[in-house]
């Protein structure tokens, strides 16, 4: 059905929509949350410095002039997709206590928790 250019982007757009509902309903059983995260610029931000560094398509790795990171354009756009979610969290955690760890730091820490699960 997706070959039929007058109906594929609607079908795409329903079948993402189902996904994300069941995806959110395996969350919620298992006591998580899915957060959507605005996909724009995150694979031209620079995810240690915030400089945009545009890139084309082709070109697969991330190196920023201003502060030399260099890595896998999807691994710095899933640290930018990661930043997005957590900024302005309460420092709340699910147990209801309070932490008194920087916003900051509790990015970093989740994201060496989310590279190390990547590495795996």
């Amino acid at each position: 059905m997706l070959q039929n250019h007058k109906l594929a982007k609607s079908i795409a757009d329903a079948s993402w929509g189902r996904f994300i509902q069941m995806l959110s309903y395996k969350a919620e059983e298992a006591g998580g949350k899915v957060v959507k995260v605005d996909p724009k610029d995150t694979t031209q931000i620079c995810s240690r410095c915030g400089l945009k560094v545009p890139k084309t398509l082709s070109e697969r790795i991330h190196i920023c002039p201003r502060c030399g990171l260099t890595m896998d354009r999807d691994l710095n756009a899933s640290r930018n997709i990661l930043l997005k979610n957590t900024v302005g969290t309460t420092g709340i955690h699910a147990c209801g206590n309070r932490t008194s760890t920087p916003v900051k730091e509790q990015v970093w820490l989740l994201k060496q928790e989310a590279s190390q699960l990547v590495e795996r």
